[in-house]
């Protein structure tokens, strides 16, 4: 059988433990949507698509495409960066945009465009 959005959707959210509820309730969408979603009846849009990855802790290209199930981070550079403040957060982006700007530039939201 090969294998479907849908059929990685389903086995993620039983792997977990999930119910069809649990992940309605989470994500705000109804739980025949989902139900349709993981029979491959209806395909979700792009921002819904994220929506239930970031629930299912998984990158959305996993569900959409069966790749990059998790995106490796830098443990001690998360930890520390989620210590900081607003005001520290812009300060430390500023001198990452300085240091990556030969290469990316960040628009604020933490897409980078190749230059």
């Amino acid at each position: 059988m090969m294998e479907t959005l849908g059929s990685r959707l389903r086995a993620l959210r039983e792997g977990s433990g999930y119910s069809l509820a649990k992940v309605a309730e989470a994500t705000g969408f109804a739980k025949n949507t989902i139900h349709k979603w993981e029979q491959d009846v209806m395909v979700p849009q792009a921002q819904s698509l994220a929506k239930v990855a970031e629930f299912l802790d998984v990158e959305p290209a996993y569900l959409a495409f069966g790749v990059v199930k998790h995106r490796p981070t830098h443990q001690k550079l998360t930890e520390a960066v989620n210590l900081l403040n607003d005001t520290e957060a812009d300060l430390v982006l500023q001198v990452v945009n300085k240091f990556l700007s030969p290469r990316t530039v960040t628009n604020g939201n933490g897409n980078g465009k190749k230059r």
